[in-house]
């Protein structure tokens, strides 16, 4: 291998850290934009996205540990064999997901990724493993309306009760996920002739819009 291995503490760092796509010395003149830039990258990322690569990252590399293999930079046969050794215990979804937070790291680090669906000895292993294994996920039983009165009528008649009806009505109503629900500020709520016109400023960027 031509590269010297990368572990430990810096791997973390590249995979948890996307500002690290600017470790490089910024000219003065750029300077004054540096910290907004920053930001800017670490928003990039929900918090949840970015302690789920950064646990995939830490699986990864404690994987090559234990195997002797280089982690940072890595090749391609490496990740081949990877993905066939957790082909038996893990999803095929967490396996894409893995594969994501292996490339996340190479990428903030500099190199290029060894998890590329351009390497086909990546692509076709985990084609192999969709065929063998199947992609399809157990889902959840959805709530219905009769099941959503139940759950509101439960609620206690005080300000929590209130908040917490709301949330169910509005979360059922325009089918948000629960971190967008727990994002929502006042301002982000308007009440129009149609109904309620929510902005949801964070995780997905996206209006919707829940009928009264």
């Amino acid at each position: 291998m031509d590269s010297a291995p990368v572990t430990g503490e810096q791997g973390r760092e590249a995979a948890a850290a996307p500002e690290t796509a600017l470790a490089a010395a910024v000219p003065n003149p750029l300077a004054a934009w540096e910290p907004q830039a920053r930001a800017f990258l670490l928003a990039s990322k929900a918090v949840n996205t970015l302690r789920a690569y950064r646990a995939d990252w830490n699986h990864f590399t404690a994987w090559c540990v234990a195997h002797e293999q280089a982690s940072l930079p890595a090749v391609p046969e490496t990740v081949a064999y990877y993905l066939t050794a957790l082909a038996g215990s893990h999803k095929p979804a967490t396996l894409v997901r893995r594969l994501t937070a292996i490339s996340k790291a190479h990428q903030a680090a500099g190199h290029s990724s060894p998890a590329s669906s351009q390497h086909a000895c990546v692509s076709e292993i985990l084609k192999g493993i969709k065929r063998t294994v199947g992609t399809a996920q157990p889902g959840k039983e959805p709530l219905f309306t009769v099941e959503i009165r139940k759950m509101v009528d439960t609620l206690p008649p005080n300000l929590q009760g209130a908040r917490d009806r709301a949330l169910l009505v509005i979360g059922f109503a325009g089918g948000f996920r629960r971190s967008e629900l727990a994002a929502l500020d006042v301002e982000d709520v308007a009440e129009t002739g149609d109904g309620l016109v929510l902005a949801l400023r964070r995780s997905e960027d996206r209006s919707a819009r829940a009928g009264k």
